[in-house]
């Protein structure tokens, strides 16, 4: 049996021989090194992906040339400070007394490039066989730190000490992103001058690989365990040594065998999802790292083990490049034209992180991530959408029943009320159970002088099969009705049918119009009003209202959520954040 390795867990790995592969990566930025020319290297990689730890092992090895000194400098907020940290960093390597950097006052007073240049061969001069290494781990985040002037300004000073010096020096940085600094300055530059060397998670075979270098002396895993950790890990150094440490901290308690079971792999996922560090790594790369809109795509790809389509990603609105920026940093995996969840953990560590924080929320806040959750399947959506317009169409059918009016005119008087004209305005259909309105108005349209004294008698003649509750005044009667004049009454009326369930097919409701006018009784007018076949149309308009609503509400509310778990902190807040945002990274 092998000497046991120590997991290096949530520690940066700092040696060689805790190093695991990136053999590659490790030859190009030794070969560069040792070049005589004196490019930038760049080790640029996703969150947590290992660039700290090729960082140390780089640094480890150049120490021990004698032809390195290794310098590491802090993160600076300006130009000058970032010189003052490179001028104090190479006199303490080469040698030569610190009061030769101070001015009167007892501080590093240079701020021009030029003063500084010279202070720097001064130094490198004292120790003439040294090549100096001057190194930053998340330059990225040590740019988003300084404002738009300095940010550009320090770039400028690295370009310029490796290209237009002949100063015995080397810088290597380690960045989660390119910054949007670099990315807008002029022809960038700094990118195009340097040795780039990028970082991904391994693939399948290569965390199979990793575990068994790791643990193999303590474990014994299958394919479906290798498989689990992968589809968990997503091949990431960080959170495969997270599930690892869970698993070994549960076996000390049962260390019978070396071959755990596809459950007490489960709950070591689980377990792992839930452990603090990972909560902070993974609470780090979505509010701090993850461009706006990411998290709401990997939330929806949670929900989607077979993944999710082209389509689907452009409904949630996601903004150019954090598709890319997902895949890049392997938390995201393209397959045909799905895109599928690649760092398993995320789902888990967002249901554990909701069941945490359940009780910290509102009640609407929690229907909404319910909803989210529930309406995130296509299918279930496209069927609830059709719900939705179906109850639309309900709504509008019944409607249809009682905003159409019709109306009809009264035959016309004789003699001195030839020019009375009755007009009678009712709905198209009438619903039993339901309060409706009919009007009456009459207009006097003689042609002469002639006033006219009247009234009109609104009836509803019992048939046997309909009764009708009549609930304001049925009769209008006018005195000196002059040509061009009218008056209007307004009938309310309930229709009841007790005994039925639903009315016949062909129900109506008699209806008859009795008018009186200059004395003499004018001919009646009988009609007859449709009676719906549905009673109670008003109380269904009501509850399919309701029914609406309760569908729209969830929707509504899952948009919200989905909106505000994807809006990103403003780009003072991740400035603020960026350098406290750094987690040791295996």
């Amino acid at each position: 049996m092998t000497a046991v390795r120590e997991l290096m867990f949530p520690n940066a790995v700092e040696e060689a021989d805790d190093f695991f592969d990136r053999a590659e990566p490790v030859a190009e930025i030794r070969d560069a090194l040792l070049r005589p020319a004196r490019r930038t290297m760049v080790i640029l990689g996703g969150r947590l992906i290992g660039k700290t730890s090729l960082l140390n092992v780089i640094a480890h090895w150049a120490e021990g040339q004698a032809s390195f000194a290794v310098v590491r400098l802090a993160h600076a907020g300006s130009r000058e400070n970032l010189m003052a940290e490179i001028a104090h960093g190479v006199q303490e390597r080469a040698g030569g007394d610190a009061a030769d950097l101070l001015d009167p006052n007892g501080t590093f007073g240079t701020t021009t490039v030029a003063s500084f240049v010279r202070i720097i061969q001064r130094l490198t001069a004292q120790a003439p066989e040294l090549r100096f290494l001057l190194y930053i781990d998340e330059l990225d985040s040590l740019l988003q730190g300084c404002d738009g002037q300095e940010a550009r300004l320090i770039l400028d000073l690295i370009l310029h000490l490796t290209e237009h010096t002949k100063l015995p020096i080397r810088f290597l940085f380690t960045m989660s992103r390119i910054p949007e600094q670099v990315q807008r300055s002029y022809g960038s530059p700094f990118l195009n001058q340097a040795t780039i060397i990028e970082l991904r998670p391994w693939s399948a075979a290569e965390s199979h690989e990793f575990i068994d270098w790791l643990v193999g002396d303590r474990l014994e895993l299958d394919e479906n365990a290798h498989g689990a950790l992968f589809d968990a890990a997503g091949g990431h150094p960080y959170f495969t040594k997270a599930v690892l440490k869970a698993l070994l901290n549960a076996r000390r308690v049962d260390p019978a065998g070396r071959r755990p079971s596809s459950a007490e792999i489960t709950s070591a996922i689980q377990s792992a999802a839930r452990s603090r560090l990972v909560d902070v790594a993974l609470s780090n790369i979505a509010e701090v790292y993850l461009p706006r809109g990411a998290v709401a795509v990997l939330d929806r790809a949670a929900v989607n083990p077979a993944g999710i389509a082209v389509r689907d990603v452009r409904e949630l609105a996601v903004p150019d490049g954090a598709l890319h920026a997902l895949t890049e940093s392997g938390l995201l995996t393209r397959e045909d034209r799905q895109y599928v969840l690649r760092l398993g953990l995320w789902r888990q560590w967002r249901t554990a992180a909701r069941l945490a924080g359940a009780h910290r929320t509102g009640p609407l806040v929690r229907l909404g991530r319910a909803t989210q959750r529930l309406v995130a399947g296509r299918v279930l959506k496209v069927t609830l959408l059709a719900w939705l317009v179906v109850l639309l169409a309900a709504l509008a059918v019944g409607t249809a029943f009682l905003i159409p009016t019709a109306s009809f005119t009264v035959a016309q008087c004789a003699g001195a009320a030839s020019g009375l004209q009755v007009r009678v305005s009712h709905p198209s259909f009438v619903s039993t159970g339901d309060e409706q309105s009919l009007q009456v108005t009459v207009v006097n349209d003689g042609g002469t002088s002639d006033v006219v004294d009247g009234s009109v008698v609104v009836g509803f003649p019992p048939d046997g099969t309909a009764r009708m509750s009549v609930s304001s005044d049925n009769s209008i009667a006018f005195d000196r009705l002059k040509p061009g004049e009218q008056r209007t009454l307004v009938v309310a009326f309930t229709p009841t049918q007790p005994g039925r369930l639903l009315p016949g097919i062909h129900s109506s409701i008699p209806l008859e119009i009795k008018v009186s006018a200059a004395g003499s009784t004018c001919p009646s007018e009988s009609r007859s009003l449709a009676v719906a076949p549905v009673p109670h149309l008003h109380d269904m308009q009501k509850a399919a209202v309701g029914l609406v609503a309760a569908v729209l509400i969830p929707l509504f509310l899952e948009w919200s959520v989905r909106r505000r778990s994807s809006r990103r902190p403003s780009g003072d807040d991740q400035r603020r954040a960026a350098p406290n945002a750094t987690t040791a990274e295996r």
